[in-house]
């Protein structure tokens, strides 16, 4: 009785809200761990800037697509945006307006067509109504859909590959409109300009088709009180209340003892042994090999939850501040004032105050050379277009190797390829002939 009521009346909470309880850009959560869906309803909105920063930049290119023309006139508008809990002021610079451009020009090239802005249902499949989110873009044409979603933030990386939030705006509009296309190809894109991060993942209306079938499995699952955690990568990362879930505890206890279930003991008890107690007795062979503490695969297993354990050490660290400002005892921990440095009041007096030992004002300011993104905003700023600026410094730019660095198998980056080893081979030939 409680549940039903618990849930009737989240139900109509979110009946007058703006968003759907199943949200497409939750549905990384709701769809791979149960038991984070109400929790997440239920618990406070913590967006941030970067947030509000997005919803701008939507809106800008919202405007863009459906007038056609780019809103230089917008330029130095301050738009404020309430998020969470707080209002942000976010101005529109020349810089948003050339990150939102290059999502535009991906868009308004696309054949057939064109849907912006518009919003989508898939409740077919989902235990109540009126759920579904607003697609950023649609370009439909006979047998062909293209999914366009815009990521204006740069923290994250997203990937278009079964990407669910796009799936389910495909599912929505196919949903509305096959009868009109009889769509057969599907493309999911990703817009991520300030990554300079455009994906595309082609699939197909049997692959939708299925897909909607794990929706509806998934959603009826996620609408219970208590359903079960199962803490990944993707469902942790955004979670609003990883701090106190008891699932992603364990996920860490796990693998900091190399425990997963799928996986045999990694740790080489034996070996480690044998080598300690070789070494005790002063009998160490430099042939012996390392102890294996984990292996290869469990620390690969290990690797996607990095960002989410950082960023569960931090609201784990804000809740408790919280509840001690709220007056709990926290265990081995008080309240502090936190150290901060120490600052002029007034600039103009210190200033003044070190003319009179004789300084000269201009030992007293530092400056730090602008970076070559930094630059082209400026020259934005004095008129140039930006496919211009980023020519005019070219002759003096330059973009260094990047160091190798691990990343998902979707990467559409080439696999990295070590220098050869004799690289420097004719280098030492000369080194001898002098």
């Amino acid at each position: 009785m409680f549940e039903t009521l618990l849930l009737d009346f989240i139900a109509k909470h979110y009946r007058d809200a703006a968003h759907s309880i199943f949200a497409p850009s939750a549905s990384h959560m709701w769809m791979t761990c149960s038991g984070s869906l109400i929790p997440n309803l239920i618990a406070p909105d913590n967006a941030g800037i970067e947030a509000a920063e997005g919803t701008v930049a939507h809106e800008i290119g919202e405007q863009w697509l459906k007038t056609g023309e780019r809103p230089d006139e917008r330029v130095g508008e301050i738009v404020r945006i309430d998020e969470g809990r707080e209002t942000f002021e976010i101005e529109i610079t020349q810089s948003m307006l050339d990150y939102v451009e290059d999502y535009v020009a991906w868009c308004m090239n696309l054949p057939g067509n064109h849907y912006v802005e518009q919003r989508v249902f898939f409740s077919k499949y989902t235990p109540i109504p009126n759920q579904g989110g607003r697609m950023d873009f649609a370009a439909a044409r006979r047998h062909v859909l293209n999914i366009t979603d815009l990521k204006y933030g740069q923290g994250v990386q997203v990937y278009a590959e079964n990407n669910s939030q796009g799936l389910l705006y495909a599912l929505g509009f196919f949903l509305k409109w096959d009868w009109l296309y009889n769509f057969q190809e599907i493309a999911i894109r990703i817009a991520q300009p300030r990554r300079d991060h455009m994906d595309v993942w082609e699939t197909d209306r049997k692959t939708l088709l299925a897909f909607a079938r794990k929706v509806k499995v998934a959603a009826r699952a996620a609408w219970t009180l208590n359903a079960p955690l199962k803490p990944s990568e993707k469902a942790c990362q955004f979670c609003k209340v990883k701090a106190y879930c008891p699932a992603f505890l364990k996920i860490a206890e796990d693998i900091s003892k190399g425990c997963f279930a799928d996986l045999n003991d990694p740790i080489d008890r034996d070996a480690s042994i044998e080598v300690v107690e070789s070494t005790e007795a002063g009998l160490f062979d430099p042939q012996l090999e390392k102890p294996i503490l984990l292996t290869t695969q469990a620390m690969a297993k290990a690797l996607p939850f990095r960002g989410a354990f950082e960023k569960w050490f931090s609201e784990v660290e804000a809740e408790l501040e919280q509840r001690a400002l709220d007056g709990q005892t926290i265990p081995g921990r008080k309240l502090v004032e936190a150290r901060t440095n120490r600052q002029f009041a007034d600039e103009r007096k210190a200033v003044a105050r070190m003319g009179e030992a004789g300084v000269h004002w201009t030992h007293l300011y530092s400056t730090k050379f602008t970076s070559p993104a930094q630059a082209e905003e400026l020259l934005r700023k004095f008129g140039m277009k930006k496919g211009d600026a980023v020519e005019f410094l070219s002759p003096v730019v330059r973009k260094p190797p990047g160091k190798p660095t691990l990343v998902p198998e979707s990467d559409a980056r080439p696999v990295y390829v070590p220098p050869a080893a004799d690289v420097f081979d004719d280098l030492d030939a000369d080194d001898d002939e002098l």
